[in-house]
């Protein structure tokens, strides 16, 4: 995340927790890596919203992406992928955790590969699924 009040192009202002942007400083300490796979279960038009509303979601969690990835728009499979860097808060990546699985169930869409570390997990849709 960049914030907009950068005056030297270090990507931040400084400040830590900016109150004029919310930008936020992550300490290289508190950070950790996570990568997020979702594959699609329903009809393109359905994925493509599932798809922007996972990517609206991760930015408004305090989630720096770095990296987006999805399959050839011709495989038989369609699937996307973020890697994530994560502010090591239990109680944020929970959040983002139950989030996911609230928006699996909204569009109709399977498990979350959720990868950790050296840990996957698979997050249930929660609602609605396929």
């Amino acid at each position: 995340m960049t914030c907009p009040h950068d005056t030297n192009g270090d990507g931040d202002c400084g400040r830590g927790a900016c109150p004029d942007c919310a930008a936020r400083v992550l300490d290289a300490r508190e950070q950790s890596f996570a990568y997020v796979t979702v594959s699609n279960r329903s009809g393109q038009a359905e994925w493509s919203m599932y798809v922007a509303a996972v990517r609206r979601m991760l930015d408004e969690h305090w989630v720096q992406v770095l990296f987006e990835g999805f399959t050839p728009p011709g495989a038989p499979n369609q699937e996307a992928c973020w890697g994530l860097l994560l502010l090591d808060d239990p109680d944020a990546v929970e959040t983002l955790r139950r989030r996911l699985s609230r928006l699996a169930g909204l569009y109709w869409q399977g498990p979350i590969a959720w990868a950790r570390g050296t840990r996957i997990e698979f997050i249930a849709p929660r609602g609605r699924s396929a």
